[in-house]
């Protein structure tokens, strides 16, 4: 798999919608079709163009629109990684279902003349999951007029100028954060699909699932150490072997050096963003201890 891709490793459901929000864009602009794709009740009932009950949820009408929308989505990926992907599938079923009936109201109720089409109630409901759910990493990366601001304030920034450039933008994204807000306060947490439904997620895993080249070359050591181990010849420990071949004699003679074990807080705070306690100690040696380095090479799948 393409490294870049490695930052959707478990995230098959992610990976679709940003895949479909990406083709009904491109089509949108490129073929100048883009007054076919948000909600309009007198398309849909008079013409049957039931097609806009999905598509107002994915093509965005303008360029900047389709960068700064689907790097949010992207960047909200492990929110899927927290749920799972069949939670996640849920909660985004959950979310284009309310957000659309929300919006067919408005505009039954000639709120606002027309809607623009885009995953602008899918980006609002992900931000409320994404501020209660995803802890600050560093809570006070700078400051501005003596507020104290983390890294999750460019994510925020990001979002209005998607999301908040007009009214047309900002309904549907307050009906997706209502839905969010209600997602995250009331038994609408427990909704699932039904059993013979759910196979349709499951399908994502071997469509969509992103393998980064990393933990393919892990796989592959582990494979290799299993078969070594079969054979009656195991590796040499600390990389000793390796050491002998450079200089001759001094591979069993240096000590590795002995790092400091990962704070609880540390690991905490890896584990609130949706990886296993296991995976967290890990990228914490691996990045010395340093809970943002050890949180990219997560979310890179590294």
């Amino acid at each position: 798999m393409h490294p870049d891709l490695g930052g959707l490793y478990k995230t098959p459901v992610t990976y679709a919608y940003l895949c479909g929000t990406g083709l009904a864009s491109g089509a949108a602009l490129f073929l100048d079709r883009a007054h076919d794709l948000p909600l309009d009740l007198t398309m849909v009932t008079r013409y049957g163009q039931y097609w806009r009950l999905l598509t107002c949820h994915f093509g965005f009408q303008s360029g900047m629109s389709v960068a700064f929308g689907i790097y949010l989505i992207f960047h909200c990926r492990l929110i899927e990684r927290q749920f799972g992907s069949k939670k996640f599938g849920s909660f985004v079923v959950l979310v284009l279902l309310l957000s659309t009936l929300l919006q067919a109201a408005c505009l039954k109720a000639k709120v606002l003349p027309s809607i623009a089409s885009g995953p602008y109630a899918f980006i609002g409901a992900l931000m409320v999951v994404f501020y209660g759910n995803v802890p600050k990493l560093q809570p006070e990366l700078f400051s501005a007029m003596g507020l104290h601001l983390s890294e999750k304030a460019s994510t925020y920034f990001m979002m209005i100028l998607v999301c908040l450039r007009g009214l047309d933008s900002a309904l549907p994204f307050g009906t997706g954060v209502l839905v969010g807000a209600l997602y995250q306060t009331t038994p609408l947490s427990k909704f699932r699909l039904p059993s013979f439904l759910v196979w349709f997620f499951e399908l994502f895993d071997a469509i969509f699932a992103v393998v980064p080249m990393s933990v393919a070359a892990q796989q592959r050591q582990r494979q290799l150490q299993e078969a070594q181990r079969r054979h009656g010849h195991a590796p040499a420990p600390n990389g000793q072997g390796f050491r002998d071949q450079l200089l001759p004699g001094m591979g069993g003679g240096m000590p590795m050096p002995v790092a400091a074990p990962p704070s609880d807080a540390a690991i905490a705070t890896l584990t609130a963003l949706g990886f296993e306690r296991d995976q967290a100690i890990a990228a914490l040696r691996a990045a010395d201890n340093n809970v943002e380095a050890a949180a990219n090479r997560l979310l890179n799948g590294m």
